[in-house]
């Protein structure tokens, strides 16, 4: 039972990767089956309660609409309109898999998956622009490489039973070392 908890995740996660680098769009039926697997992970995986996983969805959800408003704010200045950011400068598919999301880390570990797998889309689309310089790059498949991520961090909670995507301490160990 543990495995297959763990192994439904990343097989989506496997799907939404591909179907975002070949496509650039992921089938909708994909966000609400990785919420599910993720509700289910959280809970018999990394064993939160429920009433504490809907807190910190609750927060994680906070924090992804705040940024989505901050976002929306910065291009309506910008580009001088209020149309929505969906499908012009953010995809659906980014936007979907961000609340999934939500069910999947702490608030504190959304925040740095969050981050770090930001700066891993611009390096990695900076390095396919440099090699490619003859293509221009369009979109960057911000839901595909942020999948392959999370992909790996599952697999990574899987080989590792003391990885837990709800243990903050590591972040907390990691910022006190480095001060």
């Amino acid at each position: 039972m543990y495995y297959c908890i763990t192994l439904l995740p990343i097989l989506i996660y496997a799907i939404i990767a591909f179907q975002d680098f070949k496509d650039r769009a992921v089938s909708w039926v994909f966000f609400p089956a990785i919420i599910i697997a993720n509700i289910c992970c959280s809970i018999w995986r990394f064993e939160v309660a429920p009433a504490s996983l809907l807190r910190m969805a609750g927060i994680n959800l906070a924090l992804v609409g705040i940024q989505f408003l901050i976002l929306q704010c910065y291009f309506s200045f910008r580009y001088k309109t209020t149309d929505l950011i969906i499908d012009r400068f953010i995809g659906l598919g980014d936007l979907l898999l961000y609340l999934a999301l939500i069910f999947t880390f702490s608030p504190l570990n959304l925040f740095t998956f969050h981050v770090v797998s930001l700066a891993l889309c611009l390096l990695l689309a900076a390095i396919f622009v440099v090699f490619r310089n003859k293509f221009a790059l369009q979109s960057v498949p911000l839901a595909g490489i942020q999948s392959v991520l999370l992909l790996l961090l599952t697999i990574q909670a899987m080989l590792r039973p003391s990885f837990n995507f709800f243990d903050e301490q590591w972040v907390l160990n990691y910022t006190a070392y480095v001060r």
